[in-house]
């Protein structure tokens, strides 16, 4: 299984035979897209998560807490490669977590579970689209899986087969055109 990040392309044969994902080059990370695919997910005998905090991103809770919704207890908004200044910001090293998913420039992944197994570690299964339409290229819809390790409400460790990524959250002032006065206020907001 591929990392699948705010900004980074997940999924497709590239990044299925790396085991790690490949960054796009275009697209727009506020793009928020949305699908839906539970057929894939694994059972799981995970805790889940307590209810949804206000400005946290969320996704489904696992089965047995009927009805009520999981989050990551992370500040929403942009995200950067930990290696990179907000300054810098690419298209590369970018990343949008919102109230349902994660973006990257070109592939929206929505959550579709959040359990939580350890005291900063949670198992995210994600609904993802790569290509359609708008690419030229027929869509591919997949499932991805990975666990995500919470350093601190602005820093995360997303952690998969192929690898892992460290992203660091960036105030939407610090960050170059076109991102700085994109308005994701519906999309990261209550």
């Amino acid at each position: 299984m591929a990392l699948c990040g705010v900004l980074a392309a997940c999924g497709g044969a590239d990044a299925e035979e790396s085991g790690v994902s490949a960054v796009a080059e275009a697209g727009s990370a506020a793009d928020p897209g949305t699908v839906a695919d539970d057929d894939a997910e694994e059972p799981s005998s995970a805790p889940a998560v307590p209810a949804e905090a206000p400005g946290q991103a969320s996704g489904e809770a696992a089965p047995h807490a009927e009805g009520a919704k999981a989050s990551l207890p992370l500040k929403l908004g942009f995200y950067i490669a930990d290696d990179t200044s907000c300054g810098n910001a690419s298209n590369a090293t970018l990343m949008l977590l919102r109230k349902g998913g994660l973006n990257t420039s070109r592939v929206p992944c929505d959550f579709t579970r959040i359990e939580k197994t350890g005291p900063d570690r949670y198992r995210v299964s994600e609904s993802c689209s790569e290509g359609g339409e708008a690419w030229g290229t027929e869509e591919h819809v997949y499932t991805n899986i990975s666990t995500y390790r919470v350093d601190s409400e602005t820093r995360f460790t997303i952690i998969g087969d192929g690898g892992e990524q460290t992203v660091k959250h960036c105030p939407q002032s610090s960050l170059p055109e076109p991102w700085r006065d994109n308005d994701i206020a519906s999309i990261v907001s209550d």
